[in-house]
């Protein structure tokens, strides 16, 4: 079964999303999280995916890139009864695998245009803001451009929610002061970035003693070898294989650029920000976006290290608690699933 929480979303506001989408109802935001953010409360309602969902009932859950951490955050969630209404524990997640995740964040965020002495803040006209302020028009015109739905119903952007001159006033204040949707702590580009995931690893704590923990870290090693199987589905032929060719290259050149565009700087304030984190552990090998370090497992703002270990041959010897970490070769984009391939693979148990 695939939730699909908005990729734009911050890891509370996907969380509280994947809750619902699987447990099924409206989702809930929470008073005071929507109050702090100037967001709705209440987002949309859903049939569920599992409505049996229960500490009797716990589900595998699987999460790729800002999925991972997502997932990480929804099990806080339930372990802290964040939903009104509901009484859970982490004992509703079996297992959470973690695919490509930026577990202690990412220069990438500091590198399209998070401040790195003032983040959440953005750099004007940096690239974070430009996409920022285009995904904020598209919403108030109420586009989805190629038919993706970027969820953000619950800030009310478009011109339907508020009204042409409401909604316009607030795009302009959006994009030549202070944008709310990226310049604040609750959205994606900030979740990423290494101020972000030092908090949320400090309220997340040590792993569930009873959750089996599985990360797959890409290295990007086997990332210029072609590989002919269509991500895509329905095509067929040379259709098909130019799909292949067209996806391929565009992922290469990129990350290629993404990655570019994170190690050519030096980032001398956000040392000085964030003195104790050492730097160096996130220039290391990457898979276009997120450096092997940060995939592995949580660490940075942890006071007691997680328990980890190299993925075992026999699954039987793997133990709840620890961070077992599995190397493959593939990208940042290598290994994405899509709401097709996800809904005739993936099963909840």
């Amino acid at each position: 079964l695939c939730a699909w929480p908005s990729g734009l979303g911050s890891l509370w506001d996907r969380a509280c999303e994947m809750f619902f989408q699987i447990k099924g109802g409206t989702v809930d935001f929470g008073q005071e999280h929507s109050e702090r953010y100037g967001h709705s409360r209440f987002g949309r309602t859903y049939p569920g995916l599992f409505p049996e969902w229960s500490a009797t009932n716990p589900v595998h859950l699987v999460g790729h890139s800002l999925g991972g951490t997502t997932i990480r955050v929804l099990q806080h969630l339930l372990g802290t009864n964040a939903f009104e209404g509901y009484e859970t524990s982490a004992d509703w997640v079996l297992s959470i695998t973690t695919i490509n995740a930026p577990h202690n964040g990412s220069l990438t965020a500091y590198a399209l245009g998070e401040k790195e002495a003032a983040a959440p803040q953005v750099v004007k006209l940096s690239p974070g803001h430009v996409l920022g302020s285009v995904v904020h028009t598209l919403c108030f015109l109420n586009l989805k451009p190629l038919g993706y739905d970027f969820s953000l119903d619950h800030w009310n952007l478009s011109f339907r929610e508020t009204s042409w001159i409401g909604g316009m006033m607030l795009l302009l204040r959006s994009v030549l002061w202070k944008s709310e949707l990226v310049e604040d702590e609750d959205n994606a580009a900030y979740d990423a970035s290494i101020h972000s995931m030092r908090e949320w690893n400090k309220k997340i704590g040590e792993a569930h003693s009873q959750t089996y923990y599985l990360s797959l870290v890409g290295d990007a090693s086997d990332a210029n070898t072609f590989n002919p199987e269509p991500m895509g589905p329905g095509l067929k032929g040379f259709a098909a294989y130019l799909l292949i060719v067209v996806q391929w290259v565009f992922r290469r050149v990129f990350l290629t650029l993404l990655e570019w565009l994170t190690f050519r700087r030096d980032y001398a304030e956000l040392k000085k920000a964030l003195p104790e984190v050492d730097l160096r552990d996130y220039k290391g090998p990457s898979d276009g976006l997120c450096t092997v370090f940060s995939q592995q497992f949580p660490s940075i703002g942890l006071e007691t290290p997680c328990e980890s270990a190299n993925m075992p041959d026999n699954v039987d010897q793997m133990r709840p608690g620890v961070w077992y970490v599995s190397r493959h070769g593939e990208d940042h984009m290598g290994i994405v699933v899509s709401k097709h391939r996800a809904r005739n693979s993936l099963r909840v148990s």
